[in-house]
C-alpha cells in the first residue's frame, strides 16, 4: 500500500475563545487611547489647557522657592510702598513630608527650638504696592538691629539673610528699602532645663 499524502491541517475558521477574548481587550484598549489622544487634542486647540498658575510657596515636591536676582523692578513702574519679610520653615517641619524650603509670612514667626543659647532664622523680603500686592519678588532691603550684641544679621544667597539671636532677650530690626521700613519685633526665651532657645518675630508696623 502506498503511504497516504500528508494532509494540511484543517482551520474552521473559529478562533479558541480565550484568543477572541484577548484580541477584543486589545482592541478596546486601543480605542481608548485614540479617545483619550483626541480629546486632549481637541483641549490644547480650544484653549482648555491651561497652565498651572505660580504659586506664592512653591512646593518642591520640589519644595524650594525658585532663586531669582536680588531684586526685580515691576514693569508697570508702580512705586513701592511696603515690605513684606518672608521666614523659611525649619528643615525639621518640612523633612519628612519631602516638602523642601517652604517660605512663611504670618504677623509673628516662632522658630522651633534650637540647642543652646543661641537660634538663628532665616529670612528674606519682598516689596509690595500700595494695595498689598507683590511689586518686586526679590527686595534688597538693610537690615538694622537695634541691639547689635544681641542680634546680628549676615547675608545669604539673593536676598536672603540670616538673623542671628546670640542671647535670650528682646530687640528690633529695622528693615529698610530707600524710604519705605517696617520694623521687626524679636523675643528669645532661653529654656535652661532643655538648653534651648526659641525665637519669636513679629511685624511692630509698616510706613
Amino acid at each position: 500500500m502506498g503511504a497516504e499524502p500528508l494532509r494540511e491541517p484543517r482551520t474552521t475558521g473559529n478562533l479558541d475563545p480565550m484568543r477572541r477574548r484577548k484580541h477584543a481587550c486589545q482592541a478596546l484598549t486601543c480605542s481608548f487611547l485614540i479617545l483619550v489622544l483626541a480629546g486632549c487634542c481637541a483641549l490644547s486647540a480650544d484653549g482648555g489647557v491651561v497652565p498651572a498658575a505660580e504659586s506664592e510657596e512653591p512646593a518642591k515636591a520640589t519644595g524650594a522657592e525658585p532663586q531669582g536676582p536680588a531684586s526685580l523692578a515691576n514693569p508697570a513702574g508702580a512705586a513701592l510702598a511696603g515690605i513684606k519679610v518672608y521666614f523659611k520653615l525649619d528643615p525639621e517641619l518640612t523633612r519628612g513630608l519631602y516638602l523642601g524650603d517652604r517660605w512663611v509670612s504670618p504677623r509673628t514667626y516662632t522658630s522651633v527650638l534650637q540647642p543652646g543659647k543661641q537660634a538663628t532664622v532665616e529670612a528674606r523680603t519682598e516689596g509690595q504696592d500700595a494695595r498689598g500686592r507683590r511689586l518686586i519678588r526679590y527686595l534688597s532691603a538693610e537690615w538694622l538691629p537695634a541691639d547689635p550684641d544681641m542680634v546680628t544679621v549676615s547675608p545669604g544667597p539673593g536676598n536672603e539673610v540670616r538673623i542671628i539671636v546670640h542671647h535670650a532677650g528682646e530687640s528690633a530690626v529695622e528693615v529698610k528699602s530707600g524710604e519705605i521700613s517696617t520694623t521687626l519685633s524679636i523675643r528669645a526665651t532661653y529654656r535652661d532645663q532643655a538648653n534651648r532657645t526659641q525665637v519669636a518675630i513679629s511685624r511692630e508696623d509698616r510706613h
